[in-house]
């Protein structure tokens, strides 16, 4: 009798998305063998589209928009379901801090206007649209959303009535908001990974602002543009209080909530409901997730935490594939679940990412070993 094996990755940062690591997996193991089924995973970050495309049966579109960086286009894949009539974006492709250089990674005098003209453009292209969903992960800008809002209408006055340009550097200098015209016949749906804050010592602009490439200096000045940016959302009536909008994607999540009306989807309802976790009998299988980095954070809602915990208190076998993982995060797993961190195959985590393949088809055996005895 053939055994269940579940195959449901997140994808490995610098190595391969969890379609290409789902696929990866699969032909490690004898299909004579195990009766194999993939659940691809996304969490909104990177590889939302590859997982959406496989799940959804959807068409590539190419759209040009503006670089975040500078006055240059590219263009920009998204996927269109035909049949629910559904745009998905990914958040990373559009203003990820991947496709902005280095000496370029200035999140204070950056915007997510792009993402405003996709918009635009996608109400144009496809009038019969129902509904956009945004992944939202990976992204270089820290702005609020307010640039692709500046692209419906939004404007920032100063003191003296004079337009202001949308950039967070600018926010604090801001007394008027002129809210953007709900043009929009499709509604936008935000798939977010955690519920942080926008504001505040854990919120968007001073946990991640950072590593996005903000000085100390520009962080303080950019939560005080945000925070008097709420306060006139207040003063507006379009927000009763800060505390209800997410800092996910350097706030773009609370700017798609304020400007633009958007619905939070978090990644436990999109993985289980969109992507049919919830379809999967609990027991009785052999069950591979995993990402590049396994660590505390995974088990707040990303997507192989999601897994772990749809698991547990089950008699299914969990393996967690990941380049390395911490040891605080060992401690709190169930008795069901083994972690095979790659890096022991390795002299270095620059190797074990080089050899990816390989990393992969070492666990697998490993794997394999533990589960035909």
């Amino acid at each position: 009798m053939k055994k269940n094996l579940i195959i449901a990755p997140n994808s490995f940062k610098e190595c391969a998305d969890s379609t290409e690591t789902s696929e990866l997996i699969a032909s490690n193991f004898n299909t004579q063998v195990f009766d194999i089924q993939s659940f691809p995973l996304s969490d909104g970050g990177d590889g939302f589209l590859s997982v959406c495309k496989k799940k959804f049966n959807t068409r590539t579109i190419l759209i040009s928009i503006p670089k975040p960086y500078d006055s240059g286009t590219f263009d920009v894949s998204v996927e269109y379901s035909e049949i629910s009539k559904t745009l998905y974006i990914e958040s990373a492709k559009v203003l990820g801090l991947n496709i902005i250089p280095p000496d370029k990674r200035k999140p204070a005098v950056l915007n997510s206007k792009g993402l405003g003209v996709l918009l635009n453009q996608a109400a144009n292209l496809l009038p019969e649209l129902k509904k956009i969903s945004i992944g939202i992960g990976g992204t270089g800008t820290n702005d609020l959303g307010i640039g692709a809002a500046s692209e419906c209408g939004l404007k920032l006055l100063d003191e003296n009535n004079a337009e202001l340009e949308p950039l967070p550097i600018n926010y604090i200098n801001a007394v008027k908001l002129v809210m953007p015209a709900n043009k929009y016949k499709f509604t936008i749906e935000a798939v977010v990974d955690v519920d942080n804050r926008l504001l505040g010592e854990h919120g968007a602009t001073r946990t991640f602002a950072g590593q996005k490439g903000a000085s100390g200096e520009e962080i303080e000045v950019m939560e005080k543009g945000f925070e008097n940016i709420c306060n006139l959302l207040k003063a507006n009536s379009i927000i009763t209080s800060a505390d209800n909008l997410n800092g996910a994607g350097g706030g773009l999540a609370a700017g798609l909530q304020s400007f633009f009306y958007a619905k939070l989807k978090f990644s436990r309802d999109f993985i289980f409901n969109d992507l049919g976790i919830n379809s999967i009998h609990k027991n009785g299988n052999i069950v591979i997730t995993g990402e590049g980095k396994f660590d505390l954070q995974t088990l707040m809602d990303k997507a192989p935490g999601v897994i772990i915990d749809y698991f547990r208190n089950s008699d299914s076998e969990v393996y967690v594939i990941c380049g390395i993982a911490e040891t605080e995060v060992l401690k709190k797993l169930q008795a069901n679940v083994k972690v095979i961190e790659m890096l022991k195959y390795f002299s270095s985590a620059g190797e074990s990412i080089k050899e990816f393949k390989t990393g992969i088809k070492k666990a697998c055996n490993e794997i394999q070993n533990f589960t035909i005895m």
